[in-house]
């Protein structure tokens, strides 16, 4: 009996992990890494798994969605738009901005947005996949109506 119970088991985590790899590959993952440059600065990353994002958009309450309803479209749209079109060219720079402390370079990587700012005291860097960011917006709206 117990044998028959940790297979049950093993093939539940295996099952949910296969699931969860799946998803993650499907939707991307925001990435957020944060470097403090002085001595004893802190340095961190989050990856966030935009299918995280997607079901935890379905606990959000319609109630804080309804008067938001037409942005939430149009957002999500755009954003779906935005990331073909990205997908079907060449990575490129969109902004680039250099002084003397800080520079600031926006650009794409495949249907990725990726902002990076570096200064004297800090280095911060976000990726984002548009695809998949379009996809929680649209299961917002989605909510929303």
């Amino acid at each position: 009996m117990l044998m028959k119970l940790g297979v049950g088991a093993l093939a539940g985590v295996l099952g949910l992990s296969v699931g969860a790899g799946v998803a993650t590959q499907q939707y991307g993952t925001v990435v957020v890494r944060v470097e403090e440059k002085w001595p004893g600065g802190d340095s961190f990353t989050i990856p966030v798994p935009l299918a995280l994002a997607r079901v935890a958009a379905g606990f959000v309450p319609t109630s804080h969605l309804g008067e938001h309803a037409g942005d939430l479209q149009l957002a999500s749209e755009l954003a779906a738009l935005v990331a073909d079109e990205l997908a079907a060219y060449p990575d490129t720079v969109l902004v680039e901005v250099t002084d003397r402390h800080e520079s600031v370079l926006v650009h794409t990587t495949g249907s990725d947005l990726v902002v990076d700012v570096n200064s004297d005291h800090e280095r911060v860097y976000v990726r984002v996949p548009l695809w998949g960011a379009s996809q929680v917006l649209e299961a917002l709206a989605d909510k929303a109506h």
